[in-house]
């Protein structure tokens, strides 16, 4: 039950507790407080108290005596020498009004400032001295100055009164003072160990008090508080270094503590979850799975803003690298598309300026490669596209394709030449230059059929002479004449056939 407490209830019991120790210590310490104060109050009335009413017994007793010898003094006698101004009965008024002062006195003091059997003892004893001295020494004085026997009583005061007071009554006085003493040192001796007893039952109560009050503390302080919090400083550390492999269990999940190990938990379940995330749309991402996307329902408040945040990243990044792809794989295909025209930032923007120069670039190359094939077919072969209107590679395909124009156009400007002279009757000119592959069969041709035509020509000139000759001997009456007709023949079918493989060169 004590450990499904909240941390306040606990603290709230330990402090009831201590409060409940300290109520006891200071419960047990007034009580030994009120006892001492008993002790102190009894050694104050039967010590200090009975000791003052022995001294104004004493003093009394004496002020009596006084009393008496100045009743001496009015001896007629005496009278002009000591004169007081009224009569001796006077001093006895005074007398007896402090003899019953003396008897009031002792009762008083019997009654409330004896407490032991030697203390009553003592004033028993006391009393008794007190009567026999005033029975037989006081009133026999007084009994002598009112009969007027002054000297007599004189002589009684002094060699009777006088003595029996130091011997008889001063001595029971004095020793109901050691009594008393006594008896307050046995006070003074029996508070002093109750002031022990009580001081040590007060520090053992509160030595004990401080243990059970420690001992709850600790038990509170470092098991429903001390060492989770530790883990939830310690989980926090982790997560600060990005660890979040960590677990924290609460003793009591429903107090303070409790809770608070508890929201360290759900903090870590949401980070990981935002991880998981992250680093399924970083692995899609790598994978070429542009269309990933979190679910950012399963995350809440900001944890949620952030997944939204990074789907809305990718939203923004993909956006224009699909419209990118889309633009390099219609370039790739041949299908050059429109410039894009919409609007983007930062190096989306870069993107898509340097693909509507790469737009710009290739519709170049398109054009200048259109212009150079309809004026080959135009016969323009001088014609050549403007390779300063392209940089990089653009530009050095544009320059091989007016190289390889010019590396066909010049054996066919020979060939052409070749031809053409040919077509005025001029069979000595040949094509110029060192060609390769193609252009050099084709080089080789032309030449061989110059040369086989010039051959021909040469044949019929000399089947023209031999005709001629012909004719003429017929005409003389050459007898040779079939023979001859026969070679003319023959020369003229070698001709005839020279013409076909002329005609057949000339078509290849």
């Amino acid at each position: 039950m004590f450990r499904k407490l909240t941390i306040t209830a606990k603290l709230y019991g330990v402090l009831g507790i201590l409060s409940l120790v300290l109520i006891g210590i200071g419960f047990t310490g007034v009580r030994g407080m009120q006892a001492l104060t008993v002790e102190m109050e009894d050694m104050y009335q039967m010590g200090l108290e009975g000791t003052a009413s022995l001294g104004h017994i004493e003093s009394t007793f004496k002020e009596n005596l006084i009393e008496l010898f100045d009743a001496a003094q009015h001896d007629p006698r005496l009278e002009n020498v000591f004169a007081d101004g009224h009569q001796v009965d006077v001093h006895f008024t005074r007398m007896r009004a402090r003899s019953a002062e003396i008897i009031a006195a002792l009762e008083e003091y019997l009654e409330n400032h004896v407490a032991t059997d030697a203390g009553r003892q003592a004033a028993a004893e006391l009393e008794s001295a007190r009567v026999a001295y005033v029975r037989d020494e006081l009133v026999p004085v007084i009994n002598m100055m009112e009969a007027g026997n002054f000297d007599e009583a004189s002589d009684f005061l002094i060699a009777t009164t006088l003595p029996a007071f130091r011997t008889n009554v001063l001595p029971r006085i004095e020793a109901m003072v050691t009594q008393k003493s006594e008896f307050a040192g046995n006070q003074y001796a029996g508070a002093l160990a109750q002031f022990e007893r009580q001081r040590m039952v007060t520090v053992v109560s509160a030595t004990l008090g401080l243990l059970l009050a420690g001992f709850i503390g600790w038990l509170v302080i470092s098991r429903s508080f001390g060492r989770p919090v530790a883990q939830v400083v310690d989980a926090a550390d982790k997560m600060a270094a990005g660890d979040f492999e960590f677990k924290v269990e609460a003793a009591n999940p429903d107090d303070e503590v409790g809770k608070l190990v508890e929201a360290v938990n759900r903090v870590q379940a949401s980070v990981k979850g935002m991880v998981t995330d992250a680093n399924m749309l970083a692995k899609a991402a790598v994978q070429g799975r542009l269309s990933t996307r979190a679910d950012a329902t399963k995350h809440k408040g900001e944890f949620r803003e952030i997944v939204e945040g990074v789907n809305n990243t990718l939203d923004a990044v993909i956006g224009p690298l699909n419209v990118a792809a889309g633009y390099v794989d219609r370039i790739s295909n041949g299908d050059i598309p429109e410039k894009i025209t919409d609007e983007y930032k930062g190096d989306f923007n870069a993107l898509k300026n340097n693909l509507n120069t790469c737009i710009d670039a290739v519709n170049r190359l398109v054009v200048d490669a259109n212009m150079l094939s309809e004026a080959a077919l135009a016969g323009k072969l001088a014609t050549r596209a403007d390779a300063k209107r392209h940089e990089g590679d653009f530009r050095k395909i544009v320059e091989g394709v007016n190289a390889t124009l010019d590396a066909v156009v010049v054996p066919v400007n020979e060939v052409k030449r070749v031809m053409v002279a040919l077509s005025e009757g001029d069979l000595t000119q040949k094509i110029q230059g060192n060609y390769q592959g193609d252009f050099k069969v084709l080089q080789e041709a032309v030449d061989d059929s110059i040369d086989k035509l010039n051959s021909l020509i040469s044949g019929i000139k000399s089947s023209a002479d031999l005709i001629n000759t012909a004719a003429k001997e017929i005409a003389a009456g050459n007898t040779n004449l079939s023979q001859r007709t026969e070679e003319q023949a023959s020369s003229l079918e070698e001709t005839a056939s020279s013409m076909e493989e002329l005609t057949s060169t000339v078509k290849q």
